[in-house]
């Protein structure tokens, strides 16, 4: 569709050129400042009582936080705490990050897992983000969250991968735990002499796992669970490890 009208001047039809290349240039100049905005993502985590919550959202105002995902968990590796920590997604300046930590440091006597003071744990990723939906679900996994820049709709599809990827870890998990219990994978050999590892017939169980849950499971899947399962949890690994070799890298 033509945006002009027919019988233009030649001096209406440059200065309607004009308008819109200088929309064109806005709209991109602001698809650059969003992905800027983008980019401004920090993750981390501090142990802190979840009763602070409000102090914490106070402190993220005062510096200009633009957008916030927080998850309060409950886990007993963060043992200073009673298990009680907080995950947290900042969209935030970095003059203002780096003055938040230093904030959140000192208000909550907070150190690294090495410090030999019995302070409770702070830590933030220094790596580049590559994967930020992960880090919403892994986020909000405990459903006890607070938020700010978020509409109803994208938390609740958030919380709904986060609950897809809770059970998936809780099929593998049971998954590993059949396995162990009914050890599909040592066999005679024909002679007799010796056991060895059928992998074939591991897989075979793996995919008869998943189906029995009604979860469908992919070749490359079935392999990961193997491969999970014979070097991390099999007792005897070390036994077979060149079969195990093998096995990898086929």
């Amino acid at each position: 569709m033509k945006w002009w009208k027919d019988n233009v001047t030649e001096d209406e039809e440059a200065q309607e050129c004009a308008r819109q290349s200088r929309l064109i240039d806005e709209n991109i100049i602001l698809q650059i400042e969003d992905d800027k905005v983008v980019s401004n993502i920090e993750f981390g985590y501090c142990d802190i009582y979840h009763n602070q919550i409000d102090t914490v959202l106070k402190m993220l105002e005062e510096h200009n936080t633009v957008k916030y995902l927080i998850g309060m968990e409950v886990c007993d590796t963060h043992d200073r705490t009673n298990g009680e920590h907080m995950h947290f997604i900042l969209h935030i300046d970095p003059k203002d990050y780096k003055n938040l930590k230093e904030k959140l440091r000192r208000t909550f006597n907070l150190a690294g897992k090495n410090n030999k003071q019995n302070k409770p744990y702070y830590g933030w990723m220094k790596k580049d983000i590559k994967d930020i939906e992960k880090l919403k679900s892994y986020t909000v996994k405990d459903k006890n969250i607070k938020s700010k820049g978020y509409t109803q709709e994208e938390l609740d599809k958030i919380i709904e991968l986060s609950f897809e990827k809770t059970n998936e870890i809780n099929i593998y998990k049971e998954c590993i735990k059949a396995i162990n219990q009914q050890r599909p994978y040592i066999s005679n050999r024909k002679d007799q002499s010796s056991l060895y590892l059928d992998t074939v017939a591991l897989e075979v169980f793996i995919l008869k796992f998943h189906m029995e849950k009604g979860v469908k499971v992919c070749k490359s899947k079935i392999k990961n669970i193997s491969l999970s399962y014979l070097q991390l949890e099999y007792e005897d690994r070390y036994k077979h490890l060149e079969e195990i070799y093998y096995y990898t890298m086929k």
